[in-house]
């Protein structure tokens, strides 16, 4: 296998490594539309059905995030819009 061959392959495995990177940047997953949602010491929620009535949240979508709360306990499939709070912060 000559040089250039190799660090053609190399390069190529490169590309794809970094690709697969950026595709795991939060900030990607926010343009595609979702929301990162965190409890009030910032861990994720990656469970709904985890969630507690009432408890305090931090919803981050693109651009911005809000403060909410749980008020009707997590439902598995249910849409749940947090109530617009006045006080949103960029993200």
């Amino acid at each position: 296998m000559s040089v250039q061959h190799r660090l053609a392959r190399e390069q190529d495995a490169v590309a794809h490594t970094l690709a697969r990177v950026r595709s795991l940047s939060p900030e990607l997953t926010l343009r595609r539309g979702y929301a990162i949602v965190q409890r009030a010491d910032r861990a994720l929620v990656r469970d709904a059905s985890a969630l507690t009535v009432g408890e305090k949240l931090t919803v981050a979508r693109r651009g911005c995030s809000a403060d909410a709360s749980n008020p009707e306990g997590a439902r598995i499939g249910h849409r749940w819009t947090p109530e617009p709070r006045s006080r949103q912060r960029p993200v």
